[in-house]
């Protein structure tokens, strides 16, 4: 080969290897942004089956739980036995959940605009003794500040006891940097003077076949560390 198909040849690797590192760059922004209509879906799909008009549990006091597939009962024989159903009968609380799978505080990757905000945003005013924001493993896409500007706007939307329930750490997200998300939760939740319920260290959650999501008797172990979390506050 002769100098000329040499360089020739070494301008390609090299533009081959930048493509490569393009596609990385777009596959991490465009990853939490699925949005197809077979995704979104499967999660109208399992809130439909869920009935979510119905509270999960009855009480003596009313909580609204905003999540997202883990409140939403993702994987599981029962969706409605997701974690808020035990954690309403530990703390005898009539609790309603408002759940989208893949949802984050401001993102959703399967159905457009069913970030947390927005949804409670749409709802104001929040009608509840306790609101439940149950959020972390979908914000791991947001930066720092977007994450506390969400919760602030939460704060001026709801009225009443606030609790933040942050994200476990599933074997399944290794590679996301979901211990700066329950950090910057914790502090957020501090400074705005809600009670912060930390999953991260639950070392007892065992999960559903896609490393992600608890299994039936982890889900009921969430809810009642929660409800035994709020209740020594």
């Amino acid at each position: 080969m002769g100098a000329r198909g040499k360089r020739w040849t070494v301008i390609g690797a090299a533009v081959a290897v930048a493509l490569i590192a393009v596609a990385a760059v777009l596959w991490l922004v465009v990853r939490p942004q699925i949005n197809s209509a077979e995704a979104c879906g499967r999660v109208v799909a399992l809130n439909e089956a869920r009935d979510d008009s119905r509270p999960v549990s009855t009480g003596s006091r009313t909580a609204i739980v905003y999540g997202d597939s883990y409140a939403q009962g993702w994987g599981l024989d029962t969706p409605r036995a997701s974690w808020p159903a035990a954690f309403g009968a530990d703390a005898d609380l009539t609790v309603t959940v408002d759940a989208v799978g893949s949802s984050g505080l401001l993102r959703a990757a399967m159905c457009p605009d069913t970030g947390i905000v927005k949804r409670i945003q749409d709802a104001a005013p929040v009608e509840a003794d306790l609101v439940v924001i149950q959020t972390g493993l979908n914000d791991a896409w947001s930066s720092d500040e977007e994450i506390r500007a969400a919760l602030a706007r939460i704060d001026l939307l709801v009225e009443g006891d606030v609790a933040l329930v942050g994200p476990t750490n599933p074997p399944g997200m290794a590679d996301m940097d979901i211990a700066r998300v329950d950090r910057v939760l914790s502090s957020a939740a501090d400074d705005l003077g809600w009670s912060y319920i930390p999953l991260f260290e639950l070392g007892a959650v065992t999960y559903l076949p896609d490393a992600v999501h608890p299994d039936g008797p982890s889900q009921a172990l969430i809810g009642e560390f929660v409800a035994s979390a709020l209740a020594g506050r």
